[in-house]
């Protein structure tokens, strides 16, 4: 055998001299061991090229059966073989190719793809390679269509002949291995070099998927008649390319999944299409495209990501058409970008442009058109939109400019927005338009600056602009700024000549201007309407006086360099403002002048409400016009009374020297007046006198509404939005009815409750009126057709809507709903008890202490005070009919039979005498009792109170006797002995709105006395106290036994939880009766106890006082709203009282705790009501309907969601009204229109007269089959398998995924269609099969292996080297799990100094005492703070604080690693603007950029030091300084 196959190798030798040597390459040296049982073994040699079928088998597979019987099994290693079992011969090949397939597991074996099976010299069309393979000789004519499966193997082309009759026009190159997982850096084709300069005056097709193409491609047009030969490379699939090179032609290329590609360089002079896009692919020197037509490039999509490591240059070179566009998301564009050409437009959204970016429309860039002035002047100009992302500088230049000189004469059109950060903008000419975002310093010499605050932008500002240059020789700049909190750096005014810049800036505080500069040092127009300006170092830099609006009429300035704006009609916004930054405890405060009058010294003139100061305005020079409004700090003003002051003591606003008239306000309510500041008695113009004007409130007149209630039992009345009074509930006549409202006014002093009649008769149009007027005070005014009340001083109207009433029914009368005036039961369940409480004792005592069972009317609830409950038992009794009760008297009598044990049917006198006949409507307290009596705290309880109604007919019988604990049936003790009520239903009376009123609570043990022995009836504990949530808390202290409390608040709609105990409530309010002007006296009016300051403060007075207890611990940043009033807070914990209401002034300079609280004018809201028309759903088998609202108004559209069970799906939804016609007072049922919104959910309009509407959903049995599982591998990265296979299974059961990620590549995770993946391992994910599906793919993720495990870093992320060394250094193990790093998190004070100690070795640290409260000994950041302190990297934000949990900003992150590396010497001028010398971080700042560490915030101008770092920014930050790798 030895010497058969000596001879074999022997023989092949010489055949492959007699070849030439570029036939094929030779193949590595394989050692492959003969099988057993085969007689030669032997390699296919030339000889035999085409002559045998050969299969990839793998290692100890069958190859054969021998003509013995034999089997022939390959052993170690696998191979391509063919068995001749009539020679018992096995051929084998390791080199050649597969002829005429590109399927690499059979096909016929070829020496080289140079020979095909009829011998001709053509080249194969597609072949398989076997093996390295060359292809070379200028006698082979290229194949018009070439494809290749390279298998892991390298194609060479060499010195290839491209001139014979078939030219190569396709390339298609895929790399499917026999065996194994492609690898596109082995699986190759090498391209001849020659083609850089023959594949002339034709077509080239590429497509390449798992395999990389060398060697430059360059497609030439020579005819000039022909302008479709180019390249289309439209399926690039985890591929390579070279660099592409057409001139004069087409391109379509389209890169996807982590492809690459060279240079890309497409230039044509004539007509053609240029179309280039990258997904998830990269362009690794620079894509340049200059056609006619401008082309198209697209990098990255909104689910892709996409990079251009050089410049991305677009040119249109036609005229005039013009186009053009690169769309870009998720890029990385690394070289910036350059627009040369009439129309072309970049639209960048969240990418990262480095560099710049260059636009012309027309200049000297190459091919350019020769334009004449008339196509300059309508040329369309180039477009850049920026749309979220970061777009820096350039070493030298700005972040967008000028790229040459430009021709045209039209202006750019430029968009910034989506939180954008752009650096610094230089254009000629353009219209710039920057929404919520941030730029750099911005020079415009002609065209529009718009800036809009409208966004959410980050930080305290929506918009943020560095300096701005505008305008320049004989041109235009329009600046405009509109809607809040936009930031403008220094404004330079570069205008010349005749040229002009014009301003738009609106009257909004919040918007901040840097100061004036440059140019005449002032607008061209009078366009500031107001706003907040800044002085510079010379305090020069305002705008000048010739640029306010004519209506500008006050500077407000505060200490400093900052003034604000106003105008003569905004002596309220002066008044806010002067509350708000006068008399601060810091010494600083506020100047308010007119227009012209700020600096030196004049007189003032005095605002005061009464004693209070509102504001005061310093004037001098000349006399000055004031306009008082005639309403102000909240209050209609009929007058101001004028005192005028001639000494110099006129701050002290004590004596009046110099009395003056009254100013008296004109006829017209909405006009005020105009008030000329008087001179000196004396009669000199100078100085002009100090004045003092108190405000004189208008008279007693009713100018609105703000609230309406019924005194009627069974009606409710609502004020709602647009003032509309809504009655619902029932009456008790169908006749007419007067129903009596009570309204609150704004009338003083105080709020005023007036009676008013509403008429209410269903046979009328409309069915309710307006009663008497003589009820009303003045200025509230009846239409003449009593419809409608109205203000004729702000034509304000009120209407009426009665839609939700209805006549009670007749069977239902007052004296059976229960509830209304009279004490109710309580219901008492006991769920947990003290130490050694058995379940029997538990029942007992809730038995004791629900009045229904016991007889036990020492313990019982009383609503009568409270509108909320009656309000919802009105909504009960006016949803039952007289049908209903007839069912439900029917339904009683047939149970009482039955449970008497008669038999037959009930005769009508039989029904007669059985004593069921009437129904009642009985409200009652349902209390669920928790921890009642524990041996720890004896005497004390927690309970949640439901208030609740119950439906019942009453036993009245005397003849029909039905046993105790009957099933549907209630036992109730009274007078009379045992009776047995037949209950209808038990419920909730749902959420509780509107005022709590008083519900008083009485529960009482004290004829309870059976576990006297163990103590058990022990019900009260010393001062005990009833508190509510949390929030408010009652006095529950009464004699033994018992519990009495009242409840005057709601939460959450509802009574809450209520926990009885000792403990003492911790702020106390007192609130004093007020006299006829609305000012406190000294009778107190209410007091009330709570768990919050909050609490109080919602329900303080005007003088009333709030104490505050030393042992409160919670917040006392409180909130101000409603009537405007003034009140004290006693703060006897040392606390410091906030609030950031507005109109809300705390002055906390009495000293001693003590803090006056006023809100300046009434902040009052609308508080919700309840909508009129109830929405239900019907419960249904098969799942469940969810309503957007269970209560509506006519008009309102309501969304349903349906949501199957399992095994169901969806079916429909019908939904029907009762809709009551206006005339004739009758109610049907209508079939309601519905729109589909999804396939899962619908929406309706509620329709006009509906007083109720039901919502039925429909569902149908799911089919039984079961979903398929099934897997969808990607094209590289690995492959995934379930425990399921590719079966059906079981919703419900669960599944095991694992993942086999290739060499080279990790995994990222799993995507399940309809079902959520868990992470199990670090290839093992798990779920459980979802329902209603009929299939489930599971689709793994991969990415290229970077070091670490964590699926939220990517390989291609610009900090994953940065993670991966600080996870090898043992810096982070990621962010509480091994698969996530935290990208996009914040990073935290005390994960920073962490990382740094880690970073330092984790050194033990000793001799160091702990100065933060917020550093606890045992926390992991413990050791690594203390390093820190003792190592001189932080002092904290405090001297006891360290800032646990606060974001660290990149002023403290580089300071940290400045001051880690021994603070190296270094300037303090770091070249940012925003970085002053003075701050603490500026030598840090500007270390950090000489290392590399940080070249800015996405601008070289700006490096803003007061923004959070993320997790990967830090890990950047720390691998740049330690590794030298640079920004």
């Amino acid at each position: 055998m030895k010497k058969r196959l000596l001879s074999a190798a022997l023989a092949l030798a010489m055949v492959l001299t007699l070849l030439p040597l570029s036939a094929f390459a030779a193949p590595a040296a394989v050692a492959l061991t003969s099988p057993d049982n085969v007689t030669n073994f032997t390699p296919l040699d030339a000889t035999l090229s085409g002559k045998h079928a050969v299969t990839w088998r793998e290692a100890n597979a069958k190859l054969g059966t021998t003509k013995e019987g034999k089997d022939v099994i390959t052993k170690a290693a696998g191979y391509y073989s063919a068995f001749d079992a009539s020679t018992n011969t096995l051929y084998y090949a390791t080199s050649g190719v597969l002829g005429n397939t590109t399927n690499a597991a059979s096909g016929t074996w070829y020496a080289s793809p140079s020979t095909i099976s009829n011998g001709t010299s053509y080249m194969m069309t597609s072949f398989t390679l076997i093996g390295n393979c060359t292809i070379s000789g200028d006698t082979i004519w290229a194949s018009a269509s070439l494809n290749v499966n390279v298998n892991n193997a390298e194609l060479s082309l060499t010195s290839w002949n491209q001139g014979g009759p078939n030219k190569l026009s396709s390339l298609t190159v895929t790399n499917t291995p026999a065996t194994g997982t492609a690898n596109k850096t082995q699986g190759k084709v090498s391209l001849p070099s020659s083609w850089a300069s023959t594949l002339t005056d034709r077509s080239i097709t590429l497509s390449v998927t798992n395999a990389t193409v060398t060697g430059d491609i360059v497609v030439n047009q020579a005819t000039g008649a022909n302008t479709n030969y180019g390249i289309t490379a439209t399926t690039v699939n985890n591929a390579v390319l070279p660099s592409l090179t057409v001139t004069d032609g087409p391109i379509n290329l389209k890169l996807t999944n982590q492809s690459e590609v060279g240079n890309v360089n497409v230039t044509s002079g004539k007509t053609t299409t240029a179309s280039i896009t990258l997904e998830d692919s990269v362009a690794n020197q620079g894509i340049a495209v200059s056609v006619p037509s401008g082309g198209t490039i697209n990098v990255g999509s909104s689910g892709t990501r996409g990079t251009v490591t050089g410049e991305l240059s677009l040119t249109n070179t036609s005229s005039p058409a013009s186009g053009g566009t690169i769309t870009a998301y998720n890029a990385i564009l690394r070289g910036g970008v350059v627009l040369n050409g009439i129309g072309t437009k970049l639209s960048a959204t969240n990418c990262t442009i480095s560099g710049t970016v260059a636009v012309t429309g027309n200049g000297r860039f190459q091919g350019a058109p020769t334009l004449d002035q008339g196509a300059k002047d309508r040329a369309a100009l180039p477009t850049v939109e920026i749309h979220g992302g970061n777009v820096s500088d350039s070493n030298t230049t700005a972040a967008i400019r000028n790229g040459y000189d430009e021709q045209l004469t039209g202006a750019y059109n430029i968009t910034i927005d989506g939180n954008a950060k752009v650096g610094s903008i230089n254009l000629g000419n353009a219209k710039i338009n920057v929404t919520s975002s941030q730029t750099g310093n911005i020079t415009l010499p002609a065209g529009s600056l718009t800036v809009n605050g409208t966004g959410s932008g980050s930080g305290n500002q929506y918009a943020q602009l560095g300096k701005l240059t505008l305008g320049g020789l004989n041109t235009q700049v329009d600046f405009k700024v509109t809607g809040q909190r936009v930031s403008v750096g220094e404004i330079a005014l570069a205008n010349s000549g005749t040229g002009v810049v014009n301003a738009f800036i609106p009257a909004e505080d919040s918007n901040v201007f840097g100061p004036i500069s440059g140019g005449t040092g002032k607008f061209y127009n009078r366009g500031i309407e107001g706003g907040t300006f800044r002085k510079d170092n010379q305090d020069a830099g305002l705008p000048h006086e010739d640029n306010l609006s004519t209506d500008l009429r006050y500077i407000a300035q505060k200490t400093g360099t900052e003034v604000n704006y106003y105008k003569g009609t905004d002596l309220q916004k002066l008044v806010d403002y002067w509350q708000k930054n006068a008399n601060k405890t810091d010494g600083s405060g506020v100047w308010i002048h007119p227009v012209g009058q700020l600096g030196g010294t004049g007189r003032t003139v005095g605002i005061f409400d009464g004693d209070d100061l509102l504001t005061v305005i310093t004037y001098y020079n000349t006399p000055t016009n004031i306009y008082l409004p005639d309403t102000l700090n909240g209050k209609k003003v009929t007058k101001y009374t004028q005192s005028v002051y001639t000494g110099a003591n006129a701050n002290n606003w004590v004596t009046t020297s110099n009395p003056g008239s009254d100013i008296v306000r004109g006829q017209d309510a909405t006009a005020g007046v105009n008030y000329s500041t008087p001179i000196k008695a004396d009669g000199s113009p100078t100085p002009h006198a100090d004045v003092k004007l108190n405000l004189q409130e208008s008279d007693n007149s009713i100018t609105k509404l703000t609230n309406v209630r019924s005194t009627m039992d069974g009606v409710t009345a609502r004020l709602g939005s647009g003032n509309v009074i809504t009655l619902s509930g029932s009456l008790l006549a169908s006749g007419t009815s007067n129903i009596v409202l009570k309204i609150t006014t704004d009338g003083k002093p105080g709020l005023v409750e007036q009676p008013i009649t509403v008429v209410y008769d269903p046979s009328a149009t409309p069915v309710l009126k307006f009663g008497n007027m003589t009820e009303i005070g003045n200025g509230l005014h009846l239409s003449s057709d009593r419809d409608r009340l109205y203000m004729p001083d702000d034509s304000t109207y009120y209407t009426l809507n009665g839609s939700g009433l209805k006549v009670q029914a007749s069977k239902l009368p007052s004296s059976q709903i229960i509830g209304y005036t009279e004490n109710v039961d309580v219901q008492v369940k006991v769920t947990k008890s003290g130490s050694g409480w058995t379940p029997v004792r538990q029942q007992d005592v809730g038995k004791a202490l629900t009045t229904a069972t016991e007889n036990n009317k020492n313990s019982y609830a009383n609503f009568k005070d409270s509108l909320a409950v009656k309000e919802a038992l009105n909504a009960v009794v006016a949803t039952i009919t007289d049908s209903q009760i007839d069912g439900w008297v029917r339904q009683a009598q047939d149970a009482a039979w039955r449970a008497a044990k008669k038999t037959g049917t009930m005769t009508d006198g039989q029904r007669a005498t059985s004593g069921y006949h009437k129904v009642y409507v009985e409200a009652f307290l349902d209390v669920t009792m928790s921890d009642f009596n524990s041996a720890s705290t004896p005497g004390t309880f927690t309970a949640t109170m439901v208030p609740s109604y119950r439906i019942y007919v009453k036993d009245e019988s005397t003849n029909l006797v039905v046993p105790e604990g009957t099933s549907n049936f209630r036992d109730v003790v009274d007078a009379n002995g045992t009776r047995n009520d037949y209950l209808v239903r038990t419920q909730s009376l749902g959420s509780l709105t509107g005022d709590a009123g008083e519900i008083v609570v009485n529960l009482d043990l004290s004829k309870y006395h059976t576990l006297d022995s163990e103590g058990a009836n022990r019900f009260t504990v010393t001062n005990a106290q009833a508190h509510q949530s949390g929030t408010y808390v009652y006095d529950a202290s009464t004699a033994t036994n018992a519990v009495k409390f009242t409840i005057t608040h709601t939460v959450s709609n509802g009574l809450g939880t209520i926990v009885v105990n000792g403990e003492q409530p911790t702020v106390h309010l007192t609130n004093y009766k007020l006299d006829a002007n609305g000012n406190a006296t000294n009778d107190k009016d209410i007091t009330a106890t709570y768990d919050t300051l909050q609490a109080a403060v919602d329900d303080v007075t005007n003088g009333g006082v709030i104490t505050v207890a030393p042992e409160y611990k919670g917040s006392v940043a409180i909130t101000v709203d409603g009537q405007a009033r003034k009140f004290t807070i006693n703060s006897n914990g040392n606390r410091t009282i906030t609030s950031s209401s507005p109109n809300v002034v705390v002055d906390g300079t009495a000293g001693g705790n003590k803090y006056t609280v006023q809100l300046t004018r009434d902040n009052i809201a609308v508080k919700p009501t309840q909508k009129p028309i109830p929405v239900n759903a019907v419960a249904v088998t098969g799942g469940s309907a969810s309503l957007s609202a269970s209560r509506a108004d006519e008009g309102d559209t309501i969304t349903v969601t349906l949501t199957p069970a399992a095994n169901y799906r969806v079916g429909g939804v019908t939904v029907t009204a009762a809709v009551k016609n206006s005339n004739t007072g009758v109610t049907t049922n209508t079939t309601v229109i519905t729109t589909a919104v999804s396939a899962n959910s619908w929406r309706f309009v509620v329709p006009t007269g509906a007083t109720s509407v039901t919502v039925t959903p429909s569902f149908v049995a799911a089919t039984t089959t079961n979903p398929t599982v099934t897997v969808s591998n990607p094209a590289v990265g690995g492959t995934a398998a379930t425990t399921a296979g590719n079966n059906q299974v079981a919703p419900g059961t669960p599944v095991t995924v694992t993942v086999s990620p290739t060499s080279g590549y990790r995994t990222m995770g799993i995507y399940v269609t309809n079902a959520t993946a868990s992470r199990t391992g670090a290839n093992t994910f798990s779920f459980t099969v979802p329902a209603n599906t009929t299939n489930v793919v599971v689709t793994p993720r991969f990415d290229r292996t970077n070091g670490t495990l964590f699926e939220d870093v990517w390989s291609y992320d610009y900090f994953s080297s940065a993670v991966a060394w600080a996870v090898g250094r043992g810096i982070t193990n990621g962010d509480g799990s091994v698969y996530r790093f935290g990208t996009g998190k914040s990073c935290t004070r005390e994960d920073m100094v962490t990382f740094l100690w880690r970073n330092a070795g984790s050194p033990v640290v000793s001799g160091v005492t702990n100065p933060f409260w917020d550093v606890q000994v045992g926390s992991y950041y413990y050791n690594a703070v203390m390093w820190a302190v003792k190592n001189g990297i932080t002092k904290g934000v405090s001297s006891n604080q360290f800032g646990v949990g606060r974001p660290v900003t990149r002023g403290e992150a580089v300071t940290f690693l400045y001051r880690a590396a021994g603070e190296p010497a270094a300037s303090t001028n770091s070249g940012f603007y925003d970085v002053p010398s003075s701050q603490y971080y500026a030598k840090a700042v500007t270390w950090a950029v000489g290392k590399g560490i940080t070249n800015g915030d996405g601008s070289t101008v700006r490096f803003n030091p007061n923004g959070s770092c993320l997790r990967e920014q830090i890990v950047t930050f720390m691998y740049r300084n330690a590794t030298g790798t640079r920004a």
